[in-house]
C-alpha cells in the first residue's frame, strides 16, 4: 500500500478526484493550502509580512496563553498555511532566545 499526496490547483480539483474514485480506498483529505505560490516548479507557501515566529508570539500574547501544547503550535502554523512540522523550528527559536521554556515533553511554558 502507498499513500499519495499532491497539490493541485482549485480549477482541477473535481478531475483530481473524480480519477481517484474507484481506486483510493478511502476518501481523499482534501485540505486548502492558504498563501500557496509556485517557485521554480516546487510550491511553497508564503504569509506576508511579520515572521512566523512574531505571529506565534502574537497569538500567545493576544490570548494570554501561560502554557502551551507542540500540538496546538502545530495547529496554529498550518492555520498560517506552513507546513505542519515547521513547528518545531519555532520551538527551537524561541527556546533558544529563552521565551519558551520546556516544561513536559511536548510542553512548553511561556515566559512575557
Amino acid at each position: 500500500m502507498f499513500r499519495v499526496t499532491f497539490m493541485c490547483n482549485d480549477t482541477r480539483l473535481g478531475v483530481a478526484l473524480k480519477g481517484l474514485q474507484g481506486i483510493a480506498l478511502e476518501t481523499p483529505q482534501v485540505q486548502l493550502v492558504a498563501n500557496a505560490t509556485t517557485v521554480n516548479g516546487k510550491v511553497r507557501q508564503r504569509v506576508p509580512g511579520s515572521s512566523i515566529k512574531e505571529q506565534v508570539l502574537n497569538h500567545i500574547v493576544g490570548n494570554n496563553i501561560k502554557k502551551i501544547t507542540a500540538q496546538e503550535i502545530k495547529m496554529f502554523v498550518t492555520k498560517l498555511g506552513y507546513a505542519p512540522n515547521s513547528y518545531a523550528s519555532i520551538v527551537y527559536r524561541l527556546s533558544k532566545n529563552k521565551t519558551f521554556k520546556r516544561v513536559a515533553p511536548g510542553t512548553y511554558e511561556i515566559k512575557h
